[in-house]
């Protein structure tokens, strides 16, 4: 085994406080890690220096060799205002970064330029590059009225963008083309890349006889659907097909509950003075299911029993429920009770205004002797 290192004392003193020395420097002197140095350093107690001290020594001030020159208010003003030098020029004469020449810049209060103001006059047409022609009005007018080109011809030649073409075609208050005009002509005859591959007559694969194509018909009603409805769908038009959909018990109950629920149902005035009088007269015998939470062959009870009973309570509103399609709505509702083996008691809205009355009538239709006289109907 190797023998290990004891880097005696005043060694180390010597090289990490007198000659200022960092740690790693100090460590590859020693012939150690800078690991094993940082442990005889806390068992010897020195103390170690700041993380940034030894460089804020080494490069403050002039001591910093990145600087040519003291970053004053004179030089900067020179440079930057009157010789016009960017951020990035003057940060090359100094030796330094953007930041730095910015954060100077503001901390002396010299203004800024803007990018526009910086850009001013450095890429005149006459100088830029990238335009071959000067984009005048007679010169748009002969490419894009005479010649009718596309606009990203004429940007393609004068080596700028279509933006550019459209600002100016803005500017001269030259009338643009619309879509139809400018494709006019150009897919007619032998132009028009399907020219010659349609298939007429027997190569139609829709071919009959000659006179008609092949058409599809719904497998309830008979009548025509296209092909969409025949191959990917079940064959039928739409309103036979939802018709299909709305005859299962399942689908139907679900939908009906979702748009209920989401519809945020609460019940009206007279619901809840009805219910109010059930929980004093009946307590816990009857609960409020008119929004939504039972569906009962596509129709909502108001009221159900809880206490296995297969009972349900009806609250008719005097105008609604008066009206010739409802009257039909409500046979079929009572029906649908019935045929589930419930029976359905009915209060009308005007019943509310004699209680007593009311109240005889509920203890009548929960009591078993009065349940043979409020059959379902």
């Amino acid at each position: 085994m190797s023998k290990k290192l004891n880097p005696d004392r005043e060694l180390v003193i010597q090289k990490y406080v007198v000659e200022n020395k960092s740690i790693k420097q100090t460590a590859i002197e020693l012939g150690c890690s800078k690991t094993t140095l940082s442990r005889y350093l806390k068992r010897y107690k020195i103390e170690k220096r700041d993380r940034y001290e030894l460089h804020r020594k080494i490069f403050s001030g002039k001591g910093n060799p990145a600087f040519k020159y003291r970053i004053t208010k004179k030089f900067l003003i020179k440079e930057y205002i009157e010789n016009a030098l960017s951020l990035r020029q003057v940060g090359k004469l100094l030796g330094c970064d953007v930041d730095t020449i910015l954060r100077n810049i503001k901390k002396y209060g010299i203004p800024t330029r803007t990018m526009k103001e910086s850009l001013k006059g450095k890429f005149p047409r006459e100088v830029n590059t990238r335009f071959k022609h000067k984009i005048s009005k007679k010169l748009l007018v002969d490419k894009y009225i005479n010649k009718k080109m596309p606009i990203s011809r004429i940007a393609e030649d004068l080596c700028c963008d279509g933006g550019t073409i459209h600002r100016y075609l803005k500017i001269y208050n030259i009338p643009r083309r619309t879509i139809s005009e400018a494709l006019k002509g150009k897919f007619e005859g032998n132009k028009n890349p399907m020219y010659g591959r349609h298939r007429f007559g027997i190569a139609n694969p829709c071919y009959i006889d000659g006179r008609k194509i092949v058409k599809h018909y719904c497998v309830d009603c008979g009548k025509e659907i296209c092909y969409t409805n025949w191959n990917v769908g079940n064959r039928r038009c739409c309103s036979c097909s939802s018709k299909l959909k709305w005859n299962d018990k399942e689908f139907k109950d679900r939908v009906i509950t979702a748009s209920m629920l989401g519809r945020q149902v609460k019940p009206n005035k007279p619901e809840k003075l009805l219910n109010e009088l059930l929980r004093e007269l009946l307590l816990k015998e009857y609960k409020f299911v008119g929004d939504g939470k039972l569906i009962i062959d596509g129709f909502c009870p108001d009221f159900i029993n809880t206490n296995g009973q297969k009972k349900i309570i009806e609250l008719y509103g005097d105008y609604w429920h008066n009206k010739t399609g409802m009257k039909e709505r409500d046979e079929r509702r009572l029906k649908a009770y019935k045929k589930y083996g419930y029976k359905t008691l009915i209060v009308w809205e005007n019943e509310l205004k004699d209680i007593n009355k009311l109240t005889d009538k509920l203890i009548k239709f929960n009591t078993k002797i009065g349940q043979m006289k409020y059959e379902s109907v």
